[in-house]
């Protein structure tokens, strides 16, 4: 947990710091520097996608362990959520002991075994079999191991939100002309029954046009509660920049277009509609302690950018 993690921040010292700003001025300061056992630099930042990923899927509670996946993964130029999947396909895989030729059971990671993951995202590196296969993503892997599970929506894996129980999350990462991408629009902190499939549809909407509309502006994420809440107030910092006034709905216009043009895009590229669906195993395999399954119908996921 985040006080765990602090804690062991502060007993390390060094150049360890809990919180720690991106850029010169910023008061959110969602950052840190986490530090090895005598003070030095093992990551920067050490965050929550990475915890989850590379942490809680694979088994691993050690945050050492993390911080060393995590810092390869950054001198590698790899995605620690696409990573962090893409291993736990692996483990899956190596626990029920069906491994296809020509990859053997011996040779993959266990969960919980963090040596090993952080073996495996080195061979990356140098170019092993296995590491060109880790380093080819989720869908790579899951498929050239007949992975029965594979997490992910238009070749992108999923982030640590589970769309059985956050399913105005769900909703994103099958309709994001982006893949399964969380940033493209989560509703985890809205005040909603998040288990309600029709609430999610109107949810996710909305919030992938507002943050469509902040990413083209280049407004970081953690603006996203305030300017959702009053976007009055993002209308007129940008009145005032602008030296226009601009109208009540210019935020909405803003982030419609940009999906516009991305879903055109995407249609050139050949998907269609029928891509915006989820992995079946989270249709049909409950999750505890709720018993919750993803039950938004493929109707309306089709339908979803019709109004747009």
């Amino acid at each position: 947990g985040a006080e765990k993690m602090r804690d062991l921040i502060l007993e390390r010292g060094g150049v360890g710091t809990p919180t720690e700003a991106c850029m010169t001025g910023c008061v959110i300061q969602c950052s840190n520097i986490f530090p090895e056992p005598d003070g030095k630099l093992a990551v920067a930042p050490l965050e929550f996608e990475t915890i989850g990923l590379c942490g809680a899927n694979l088994g691993l509670n050690s945050l050492d362990d993390i911080a060393r996946i995590n810092r390869l993964c950054n001198d590698l130029g790899l995605d620690t959520i696409e990573i962090g999947a893409a291993l736990g396909v692996m483990m899956e895989v190596a626990e029920t002991g069906d491994v296809p030729a020509p990859y053997r059971r011996e040779d993959l990671p266990r969960f919980g075994d963090g040596a090993r993951a952080a073996e495996l995202v080195a061979e990356v590196g140098n170019g092993t079999e296995l590491g060109q296969l880790l380093g080819n993503g989720v869908v790579a892997t899951g498929r050239a191991l007949d992975a029965k599970r594979i997490p992910a929506v238009k070749g992108q894996a999923m982030s640590a939100y589970d769309p059985r129980v956050v399913k105005g999350t769900g909703v994103t990462y099958a309709t994001s002309p982006q893949g399964a991408d969380h940033t493209a629009g989560l509703t985890v902190f809205a005040h909603v029954d998040h288990l309600d499939p029709k609430l999610a549809i109107t949810l996710s909407r909305e919030s992938q046009i507002l943050r469509a509309a902040l990413d083209s502006l280049g407004l970081c994420i953690f603006n996203n509660s305030a300017v959702a809440q009053q976007p009055e107030l993002l209308l007129n910092l940008l009145s005032q920049v602008c030296g226009v006034e601009l109208p009540n709905d210019w935020l909405v216009k803003l982030g419609q277009r940009v999906i516009q043009i991305e879903l055109a895009f995407n249609r050139a590229a050949g998907l269609t509609a029928k891509d915006n669906r989820l992995p079946e195993f989270f249709e049909c395999e409950p999750l505890p302690p709720v018993g919750s399954v993803f039950d938004v119908s493929a109707d309306e996921l089709d339908r979803f950018w019709s109004q747009l």
